[in-house]
């Protein structure tokens, strides 16, 4: 949704500013030079090598290029190198014009030593392509996919919330949401489900998986085939990096979902915990609303009515 709200954008600054530039100074400008292909690498360019600029209250204003903070590289988990922008009211009446980019490194450097900050270690793969212009290698923080009940027939006396979840890496299924659903699933607000009920409920969720995993164009194991190849594209590498790693998350809950089929009341997953956006949230449940304003899902499984599943 956001790259094609992006794509709308760029295409609409190129009408308004391009299209002006070209008519009103053809000695610099031309439509055979100045290509919408052209603007919009451009754009996305500087996009990720520019900083956000904000007011004293804290509201994103603007994107800034800052010269030396563009050489500034990314490295994961660097909480005490940061920047900031400076605002002074004595020298700009704009209170909300930064005047200056400071840089904040309160550990020692050495000579030779490479200076770096985080960009973020919150995004997922999305956003790292969209704003940092590459995808890091072996990085699944901030991936997570929507899991949602759709269309339930059993007015449940519970929080609808309980229908939506978000599963991270680890593919981890939260409990209230397995609860919601067998009861869904058997139209009973009862706490007592038989060993075989579990199992049914379990495999059910592999099933609805399996469907949406049917209506993709490829699969886990033929992006990751595709993936290995020697000499892909940028463009192809970061389209197949960002489907594996949501196929991944698939895979990992379906894995957990017939171990626990198997062994319905074990309380562990098989796969092990991985830390992540998500787990971050799920210690925290109040807070769960706001993981949508932080990071955007990769994708949205739905499980249909379970009645008729």
């Amino acid at each position: 949704m956001k790259v094609r709200e992006n794509q709308k954008y760029i295409r609409s600054s190129y009408n308004e500013l391009m299209v002006h530039l070209i008519k009103t100074y053809p000695n610099l400008f031309s439509a055979e030079k100045n290509t919408f292909e052209s603007f919009l690498a451009s754009t996305i360019t500087a996009w990720s090598r520019s900083f956000d600029t904000t007011t004293k209250s804290g509201e994103t204003k603007e994107k800034g290029l800052v010269p030396l903070g563009d050489l500034l590289n990314h490295h994961p988990k660097i909480p005490r190198n940061h920047w900031d922008m400076k605002y002074d009211t004595e020298v700009c009446e704009d209170i909300d014009e930064p005047l200056s980019f400071e840089f904040f490194a309160p550990q020692q450097k050495h000579k030779g030593e490479e200076i770096v900050i985080s960009y973020s270690d919150t995004r997922p793969t999305t956003r790292w392509a969209l704003w940092g212009g590459f995808v890091p290698i072996d990085y699944y923080y901030g991936d997570y996919i929507t899991f949602q009940i759709k269309d339930e027939l059993f007015d449940l006396p519970e929080p609808k919330t309980n229908r939506v979840t978000w599963i991270g890496p680890d593919g981890h299924i939260p409990e209230n949401f397995l609860d919601y659903y067998i009861k869904s699933k058997y139209r009973t607000i009862d706490e007592t489900f038989t060993d075989q009920m579990w199992r049914d409920t379990f495999e059910s969720l592999v099933i609805a998986i399996e469907f949406y995993e049917s209506t993709l164009p490829t699969s886990y194991e033929e992006d990751l085939k595709e993936l290995s190849k020697s000499g892909l594209a940028y463009k192809k590498f970061v389209a197949l990096t960002y489907r594996s790693r949501y196929k991944k998350i698939l895979q990992n809950m379906k894995k957990n979902l017939r171990h626990k089929a198997k062994n319905p009341f074990e309380k562990n997953w098989i796969v092990e915990p991985i830390e992540s956006m998500v787990s971050l949230f799920v210690s925290k449940p109040n807070d769960w609303p706001n993981l949508t304003k932080v990071n955007t899902a990769m994708t949205t499984v739905v499980v249909r009515d379970p009645y008729y599943q």
